[in-house]
C-alpha cells in the first residue's frame, strides 16, 4: 500500500432539475471518469500503467449545513479483483463557510469558499452544477461544493491514483470509494464503483486546439480582428458522459484580454475498432455519441476518427486507434459544433504574439498528464511571411530550419528536416520533406523572379557552403540542394544545426568584359560577353569550376543610360561548360545578374573562356564614357561568386578588365 499522496479530483455539481426539499443536504460521492494512461518511463512501452480517477461530492436537496462535515473518503484501485492501491483523501466540508453555495442565480459560485481538502492544504470552491444544461437551467441551475486538484492550483495532475501497474488487454480495473473511518455514510452508494475493461490501449480524455486563425473585423478600426478559434475534446476507451468544458483564455503579450467559458458537454460511446488506422478505417464512420452547448439549445453529433496518442507520454509505440471526438469543425461542413469566435481584438504587429490557452473550467474533467501540450497555441499577425520568419528584420530567415507562411494575418510555421527544403515539385511552396531538383528549381526560380512562394523559405544558406542564410535566393541556395541531394551537404537541422567548414581557395581567376563596339551611338545596342583566364599558376596546376554566379554594373556617362534587356549564355566552342555538359542557369535582368552551373561534378571544365553575354540599350540622350564590370566585393554583398569542385571550394577574381563604352553620334562598326 503506498503512502497518501495528493491527486487530480474534481468534485461536481448536483442534479440540476427542480429536488424535492429535504431536511438536510445528503452529501454523495460519485465516480466521474478513470483513465489508465502508459506509465512514463516504463522500459517496456505497452506493459506498465498509470490509474488516474476523477470523482466528485455532489450535494443532493435540503439546505447546506451550517457545521463543518467530515467526507474524507478512501479510494481504493483492484485489478482482476486484487487490491493494488488505496488512498486516504480528508475533505471537509463547510458550505456556508463564504456565503452560501447552493444559490449561483444571484452569486458568482467561484467566488465562494466551502472547506478544505488534503488535511487542510487545499481550499475548496464552489462550482455551477454538472448538470446545468437543457431548458430552464438558468432557473434550476445552482452551485455545489467542488473538491479541486489537490496538489495543484492549475489543476493539472501531477501524480496517478495507482503507479506502473502491469496489464493486458482484458485485465478488469475496478475503481471504488468509500467513506474514510468515521466520516459520514455514502448519500447514494451506486456510482461509487467504475469498472473499467482494458482494452490494450491507454483509456483517455484530451482537449486540443486545433486551429487560431485571425479575421479582420468587419467595420472594424484598423488592426481590429475576430480571433477563431477552433477547438476539439475527444475520448478512447470511454463509454460514458464526460464535462469536458473549456475556458479559452486570450493573452498579448502576457496579459489577459478576453476569456470566454466554452461549456460543451462531451457524452461519447466507444468507437469500434476497424482496420489500424491511418491506412484503414474507423467504424462506425458516424456518430458515436453527443456534443451540446451549455444551454442546451443544440446537440452536435461525434465521429469515430483515427488519432495516435502522443507518446511523450512515455516513450510508447502504440498503433493509432479509433477516438470518439467532435464532428466537422465548421457548421457550414456538416453541423460540427464550430469554431468559437472572439470578436474584435486589437492585435498590432509586429509580436507580442497572441497566445490562446485551453483550461478546464472547475468541475469538469482536468487535463491529463503527456496530453496538455496541445492545449495552447501562439499566434503571430503578419502581413507577409517575413513578418514571421523575419522577426529581426535582417532580410534572411531567423532560424534556417523553420519553414513559414503568413495565412489569414496568422504566423504558420513548420519545422523542415533538412535545410534545403525549399518546397514540393512543380511549384508547390510548402514542404516535401526532401532536397532534390524541385528545391533547386525553386532556387533557380526565385533568382529570376518567376517563382510565387515566399522568399524567405527559398533564403536556405549562403555561398561556398555557409549555412546562415545570406538574404538572397541565387546560386547558393540552388547548390545547397543539389549538394543535400547528393549528400555532400554539411548543414542538418538535427540533432543541431551543423555548420559547414570555411572556405578554400581553389584558385585565382581574371574576368574581362569584351564590347562587340568600343563606340556606340544613341538608340544604338551593345553587347559585352564575360571571359574567365586563370592566372599563370593556376594554368598550370589546374583547377576546376562547378558554377559560377554573375552581378553587374554600368557606370559612368555624362547623360543618358546603358539599360540592361538580355543576358544571354551563348552555345559558343569556348564556353567553359560545353554543349554536351548537363547544366542549369537562370537569369535576372532586373538584378543584372546570370546563374549557370553543373548538376553534377562529374564532368567539371577548367575555369577558362566565355561566361555569358550582356546586352544593353543606349539612350537616346546618352552621351560620355560608360564602364560596364562585375561586381565582387564580398564586404558589399556583390553577388558575383565562382565555385570550384566542392560547394566550398572558392575561386578568387583577382581582377576585372571592364568594358568601357564611348556613346557618340558617330556609327561604329561591331568588333566580332
Amino acid at each position: 500500500m503506498s503512502r497518501q499522496t495528493a491527486m487530480s479530483i474534481a468534485l461536481l455539481a448536483g442534479a440540476c432539475a427542480a429536488s424535492p426539499v429535504w431536511a438536510q443536504t445528503q452529501w454523495n460521492r460519485k465516480i466521474g471518469a478513470v483513465a489508465i494512461t502508459p506509465t512514463s518511463g516504463s522500459p517496456l512501452a505497452g506493459s506498465f500503467f498509470d490509474v488516474f480517477v476523477d470523482w466528485s461530492i455532489v450535494g443532493e436537496g435540503g439546505s447546506p449545513s451550517s457545521v463543518p462535515l467530515d467526507m474524507s473518503t478512501e479510494v481504493l484501485v483492484m485489478r482482476n479483483g486484487t487490491l493494488i492501491d488505496l488512498r486516504l483523501v480528508t475533505v471537509s466540508l463547510d458550505p456556508l463557510a463564504g456565503g452560501d453555495c447552493t444559490d449561483c442565480q444571484t452569486t458568482n459560485c467561484g467566488d465562494l469558499n466551502c472547506g478544505t481538502a488534503g488535511n487542510g492544504l487545499a481550499d475548496l470552491q464552489c462550482v455551477k452544477d454538472d448538470f446545468c444544461f437543457g431548458p430552464g437551467s438558468v432557473l434550476d441551475c445552482r452551485c455545489t461544493c467542488p473538491k479541486p486538484c489537490l496538489a495543484d492550483p492549475t489543476c493539472v495532475p501531477d501524480l496517478p491514483l495507482a503507479t506502473a501497474v502491469p496489464m493486458v488487454a482484458g485485465d478488469e480495473i475496478m475503481v471504488i470509494l468509500r467513506p474514510a473511518p468515521g466520516a459520514l455514510p455514502d448519500g447514494d452508494p451506486s456510482d461509487d464503483i467504475r469498472i473499467t475493461t482494458f482494452g490494450g490501449d491507454p483509456v483517455v480524455w484530451n482537449r486540443r486546439i486545433e486551429s487560431v486563425g485571425l479575421s479582420p473585423t468587419p467595420g472594424g478600426p484598423p488592426n481590429s480582428f475576430d480571433v477563431v478559434i477552433d477547438w476539439r475534446s475527444a475520448t478512447h476507451g470511454i463509454d460514458y458522459p464526460v464535462d469536458l468544458s473549456v475556458e479559452v483564455e486570450l493573452s498579448i503579450g502576457g496579459v489577459v484580454v478576453a476569456s470566454v467559458v466554452d461549456e460543451r458537454l462531451h457524452a461519447p460511446v466507444t468507437c469500434s475498432q476497424g482496420d489500424p488506422p491511418p491506412t484503414g478505417t474507423c467504424s462506425p464512420l458516424s456518430s458515436c455519441g453527443s456534443w451540446s452547448d451549455g444551454g442546451g439549445i443544440a446537440a452536435f453529433p461525434l465521429e469515430c476518427r483515427a488519432d495516435c496518442l502522443d507518446c511523450s507520454l512515455g516513450g510508447c509505440s502504440y498503433p493509432c486507434w479509433c477516438q470518439c471526438e467532435a464532428g466537422p469543425t465548421s457548421a457550414e461542413s456538416g453541423g460540427g459544433a464550430g469554431p468559437l469566435l472572439i470578436a474584435s481584438i486589437i492585435v498590432d504587429p509586429p509580436p507580442p504574439p497572441l497566445v490562446v490557452i485551453l483550461r478546464p473550467v472547475p468541475g469538469a474533467l482536468p487535463e491529463l498528464p503527456g496530453l496538455g501540450g496541445d492545449d495552447e497555441e501562439s499566434v503571430e499577425r503578419c502581413a507577409v511571411a517575413a513578418d514571421c520568419c523575419d522577426q529581426d528584420g535582417s532580410g534572411a530567415p531567423d532560424n534556417v530550419c523553420t519553414w513559414c507562411a503568413c495565412r489569414d494575418n496568422v504566423c504558420v510555421y513548420a519545422e523542415k528536416s533538412v535545410p534545403s527544403d525549399m518546397g514540393a515539385p512543380l511549384g508547390g511552396c510548402a514542404l516535401d520533406g526532401f532536397c532534390n531538383l524541385a528545391d533547386a528549381l525553386h532556387a533557380l526560380t526565385c533568382f529570376a523572379g518567376d517563382n510565387a512562394c515566399d522568399i524567405i523559405n527559398i533564403d536556405v544558406g549562403g555561398p561556398l557552403g555557409a549555412c546562415a542564410p545570406d538574404g538572397f535566393c541565387n546560386l547558393a541556395d540552388a547548390l545547397h540542394a543539389l549538394t543535400c541531394f547528393a549528400g555532400t551537404n554539411p548543414c542538418t537541422c538535427f540533432p543541431v544545426m551543423a555548420q559547414a567548414p570555411e572556405p578554400t581557395v581553389a584558385g585565382n581567376v581574371t574576368l574581362t568584359m569584351t564590347p562587340d563596339r568600343r563606340s556606340v551611338s544613341p538608340g544604338d545596342e551593345v553587347s559585352v560577353r564575360v571571359f574567365i583566364a586563370p592566372k599563370n599558376a593556376d594554368r598550370e596546376r589546374g583547377i576546376d569550376i562547378r558554377a559560377y554566379q554573375l552581378h553587374t554594373e554600368v557606370s559612368g556617362g555624362r547623360a543618358g543610360s546603358l539599360e540592361l534587356i538580355d543576358i544571354e549564355i551563348e552555345s559558343r566552342a569556348d564556353a567553359v561548360f560545353d554543349e554536351m555538359s548537363d547544366t542549369f542557369d537562370a537569369v535576372s535582368i532586373a538584378k543584372a545578374q546570370v546563374i549557370n552551373g553543373l548538376f553534377s561534378d562529374d564532368t567539371l571544365a577548367a575555369p577558362e573562356g566565355y561566361l555569358a553575354t550582356f546586352t544593353y540599350a543606349v539612350s537616346s540622350n546618352a552621351t560620355g564614357v560608360f564602364v560596364i564590370d562585375v561586381l565582387y566585393d564580398d564586404a558589399n554583398q556583390d553577388q558575383t561568386f565562382l565555385v570550384g569542385r566542392e560547394q566550398t571550394d572558392k575561386i578568387e577574381i583577382d581582377e576585372t578588365l571592364p568594358a568601357v563604352i564611348t556613346v557618340t553620334n558617330v556609327r561604329s562598326k561591331r568588333i566580332r
